[in-house]
């Protein structure tokens, strides 16, 4: 069987290259991307896939979506795929509409929840619903999708499939200590938090360093890095110049080496109020570190659990938890190791490759 991944960017994203390269040991898989070749090619090129980008260098968007679906359709054609499985919300759009003038199978994989409701990106709505009504076959990652989909969105269950984030975690890059021996030297004495995702309204970034003012009063020794870039940049960099909190909270931008920083900090702190499934934690997981992660938010509530392998707070209305535990963590880290050691424990057990790609084969198998 010829299988394509279609996924919208070049940048690194393990989920989808570890699948990508476990089904390639059965069948022919082959990545397909709507820019230019990236992070994501030359990972899956080192297992031996082959990878293509197409960008169509053009802002209009009809435009755009018109010479993607043109290019996606040859390709297919082309190469004789026999199944394309999608990512997000550019290529699901495509796809949806390449279904209708070829053969081949469709699977759709969806990786929001309900961000796109709560915000006010009207174009996103439109294209949920054509990608939800036209979709044959779409997976997603979370109990907490599926009720979205369904209950909300009106989506039928049986075209839902509920498949976990599948990682090859010896697909990542070995932790570079240079990158926390600098940190360390730069901090000396001092408890580094870190935050990582896009700086877009929903992540919550700009909410977390209002309360971390509040913290800071009280543990004058403590950092906050953070990681991402987006739309959301200069709101926060105002934010920060506002509260004269400069020399405490570090915008460091988009990093290829999360897991350095990740590795350097003593607590991960993860407020969005919207995931599917956030790959951060998994990887605070991976360097056996804590975190901080809300109810009832992608599929936290399916692995975290409060005082056993993380820390849990409300969805809304968290300040005086989050102060809590960042008063107790202060007073005491080394206590709270064991969290981050129970939290890499379960991210293996739930999340490895190897423990979840046979969902793709019965799923593939079942048509």
């Amino acid at each position: 069987m010829k299988i394509l991944v279609y996924n919208p960017t070049s940048q690194f994203a393990v989920y989808i290259s570890s699948v990508a390269i476990e089904l390639n040991k059965k069948h022919h898989v082959l990545l397909l991307t709507q820019s230019e070749k990236g992070e994501m090619h030359n990972d899956v090129e080192k297992y031996g896939l082959q990878s293509y980008g197409f960008e169509s260098n053009t802002k209009n968007t009809i435009i755009n979506l018109y010479k993607q679906l043109r290019f996606l359709l040859r390709f297919i054609k082309q190469n004789k795929i026999d199944v394309i499985i999608s990512h997000n919300h550019p290529c699901n759009l495509v796809s949806v509409i390449a279904q209708l003038f070829c053969k081949a199978r469709f699977i759709l994989c969806r990786h929001h929840t309900d961000i796109v409701a709560l915000g006010t990106n009207r174009n996103a709505k439109i294209m949920d619903s054509i990608i939800n009504y036209l979709g044959k076959e779409l997976i997603v990652p979370s109990d907490k999708t599926i009720n979205q989909m369904v209950n909300i969105e009106g989506v039928q269950r049986s075209k839902i499939y509920k498949i976990p984030y599948a990682y090859n975690f010896n697909d990542y890059p070995p932790i570079n200590n240079l990158v926390e021996n600098e940190l360390r030297e730069r901090f000396k004495n001092s408890i580094l938090l870190i935050t990582v995702g896009r700086l877009i309204e929903g992540k919550r970034i700009e909410e977390l360093i209002k309360e971390f003012v509040i913290w800071s009063k009280e543990n004058e020794n403590l950092k906050l890095l953070v990681l991402g870039d987006g739309p959301n940049r200069s709101k926060i960099e105002d934010l920060i110049e506002h509260y004269n909190q400069k020399n405490n909270i570090f915008l460091l931008g988009r990093k290829q080496n999360i897991l350095d920083y990740i590795s350097a900090s003593d607590l991960v702190i993860h407020i969005s109020e919207s995931e599917t499934s956030c790959s951060v934690t998994k990887e605070a997981g991976l360097c056996k570190k804590p975190v901080i992660v809300c109810d009832d938010v992608g599929d936290f509530n399916e692995y975290i659990l409060h005082n056993k392998n993380g820390f849990v707070v409300p969805k809304y209305n968290y300040s005086n938890e989050l102060k809590t535990i960042i008063s107790a963590f202060c007073a005491n880290k080394s206590q709270f190791k064991y969290l981050g050691n129970s939290l890499h424990d379960d991210v293996y057990k739930k999340f490895s490759i190897e423990n979840i790609i046979h969902q793709y084969y019965n799923l593939l198998d079942c048509k």
